[in-house]
């Protein structure tokens, strides 16, 4: 409820995504994984999808660590393949792989195919 309020407050002040993002984090620590998935892709779709503009793809990131902790590895692979086209992506694959958020992904095939596509020892130009 106290969110809510915030929310109504901060309405129009380009606060919105943020303010999401804190009920998204909110909500997934709660273990209320389908609003917290829900909230998380309003969020993407919320900010710009300009490859020069790393909040949109630090959200979509957001949603592929969500996804795979409440274990729905095909969105988080969708999301961490999308991740991987922007031109300098925040994480390598490296960064990927040690975060506990996406152990439950380091055999799927999905993931050991972006692994070969995207490796951490060679420059990295999108695609």
């Amino acid at each position: 409820r106290q969110l809510d309020k915030i929310a109504g407050e901060r309405k129009g002040s380009g606060q919105e995504v943020r303010l999401l993002a804190a009920r998204r984090d909110i909500l997934a620590e709660l273990g209320r994984s389908d609003e917290a998935l829900l909230l998380a892709r309003q969020i993407v779709r919320l900010t710009p999808q300009d490859p020069e503009y790393q909040a949109h793809f630090h959200h979509v990131l957001s949603l592929a660590m969500l996804a795979a902790r409440f274990s729905q590895n095909d969105l988080a692979m969708e999301q961490l393949e999308y991740y991987f086209t922007q031109p300098l992506p925040e994480d390598n694959i490296n960064m990927i792989k040690v975060n506990p958020f996406f152990r439950s992904l380091l055999s799927h095939p999905r993931f050991l195919a972006l692994t070969k596509k995207y490796p951490p020892d060679k420059p990295y130009v999108g695609t």
